[in-house]
């Protein structure tokens, strides 16, 4: 009647070259996931303190709130006459697209009139409270050598104010003449 079939029986070489692409398939999929997921690692660990424009909500403990108020419209962005305010890009992690500032590229020289980044921002996550620039507080330097800071010193300075090989974004041409 009804017969049973018998399975083909593997030779060993070929249940070898199986089992050798199953390791070696395993091995790629295990690779691809662990690369996709070094994306993941500033969500993971959360977001670098960064230098916000002026205006924006004053500690840490704030930088929730500011994430919320914060539309990511880049207005700010585009009003600053110095190019110092950015958006965040995809490694901020949970702050993708907040502006900050990168104070070593261009620094924000509070030269504009009238704070035009806190005046730009239509949902107040800069607050429109700042009159005076010399009033705003965006973050503080730390000295590693302070005996060395001619400024902390009371000392004047008569050279360069930036070296000729500074990278940054210059505002005046005859600032460094």
């Amino acid at each position: 009647m009804f017969t049973k079939k018998k399975k083909p029986v593997l030779s060993l070489k070929k249940r070898q070259n199986q089992r050798r692409e199953f390791i070696r398939s395993s091995l790629l999929a295990v690779g691809f996931v662990s690369l996709s997921l070094t994306g993941l690692l500033p969500v993971v660990r959360g977001t670098s303190a960064r230098l916000r424009p002026p205006g924006a909500l004053k500690t840490t403990l704030d930088e929730q709130e500011f994430y919320a108020a914060c539309i990511k419209c880049g207005q700010c962005v585009q009003v600053c006459p110095v190019n110092a305010i950015k958006l965040a890009d995809l490694d901020e992690g949970v702050g993708i697209g907040v502006p900050y500032i990168d104070a070593r590229e261009q620094a924000c020289d509070f030269s504009c009139d009238g704070l035009q980044c806190v005046l730009a921002c239509p949902t107040g996550a800069l607050t429109h409270d700042l009159d005076y620039p010399a009033d705003t507080r965006m973050g503080f330097a730390r000295m590693d050598n302070p005996k060395t800071c001619l400024a902390a010193m009371g000392q004047g300075f008569k050279g360069q104010v930036r070296g000729p090989d500074f990278k940054g974004l210059l505002r005046y041409d005859e600032i460094d003449r």
